[in-house]
């Protein structure tokens, strides 16, 4: 695993005028409360990048909402951008990829760019994963997509009435057009925490082997910020129970809402079987 490096602090230095545009989508996490006011407030540090999203619409399928922000940018920016980085709601960029994208210069802008060391953080169980088998051309987050290839897609990336695998739909859409390769961030990773609502389960990319002592440049100072969030709203503990709402059949009927004790939330949290309502 790499060691950290030193992040470039001259992030004003402008490629040129053109933005690039880091967009996600709200489904209602707690998490979305620390995390888009966090981007709001960062973005800004950087004069190369805008910040966008929107908020899922009721029985929205997850590919119709990216859709949906896509053409938000498309209409509000008219093409005039480098092209855009999509990342989850629970997604964490560090400064340094956020430094590269600033930077990006027009004549690099024209490929596709990936993140390969990807990071999940389990809020509940403040535990640190690295995913060992993943790299940029299995993830999404943080994967920028050029402005010339939405302009042939018309700012359609993935195909209509999907829930997941969102990112490998993207990229064999690109392939279609030409974009094969997908070219390296250098020196990046990306945090995905893991908490309330889930599109993956954590065990469907990691397991205990991929469990971290130390976190080493996962480290980020948004981690604890998010912790102590969770631990005030909703802290999961062995004894107390909780109000969940069922979000697989094969845990019963979807949508309905029970009673269960803490240690088995966590369990099936991890399994992306439950939403947490509320402590009761």
């Amino acid at each position: 695993m790499r060691k950290k490096l030193k992040i470039n602090e001259e992030t004003k230095t402008a490629a040129n005028s053109i933005p690039v545009v880091i967009g996600t989508c709200l489904c209602g996490r707690l998490i979305e409360k620390i995390i888009i006011p966090y981007y709001e407030k960062k973005i800004n540090e950087f004069e190369n990048l805008r910040f966008e999203y929107i908020w899922k619409e009721n029985n929205e399928f997850t590919s119709d909402t990216h859709n949906r922000l896509l053409r938000k940018i498309k209409e509000k920016y008219n093409n005039k951008i480098k092209g855009v980085v999509i990342i989850g709601s629970d997604d964490i960029l560090p400064d340094n990829v956020l430094n590269f994208y600033n930077n990006l210069k027009k004549e690099d802008a024209k490929s596709l760019y990936g993140i390969d060391d990807l990071y999940i953080y389990d809020v509940f169980c403040n535990q640190m994963y690295f995913a060992r088998k993943i790299d940029r051309f299995k993830t999404g987050a943080g994967r920028f997509y050029p402005v010339d290839l939405l302009k042939k897609i018309d700012y359609i990336l993935y195909k209509p009435g999907i829930k997941n695998g969102l990112d490998h739909n993207a990229y064999e859409l690109c392939k279609v057009y030409g974009y094969i390769d997908i070219r390296e961030v250098p020196n990046a990773y990306v945090i995905d925490c893991k908490t309330d609502k889930n599109i993956t389960p954590l065990n469907r990319i990691v397991g205990p082997k991929d469990k971290l002592d130390s976190w080493g440049e996962a480290s980020h100072p948004l981690l604890s910020e998010v912790k102590n969030h969770f631990d005030t709203n909703i802290k999961i503990e062995d004894g107390c129970y909780y109000s969940v709402m069922i979000i697989d059949d094969r845990l019963g009927n979807i949508g309905e809402i029970i009673k269960m004790e803490g240690s088995t939330v966590r369990a099936l949290l991890t399994k992306n079987l439950i939403e947490v309502i509320s402590k009761i």
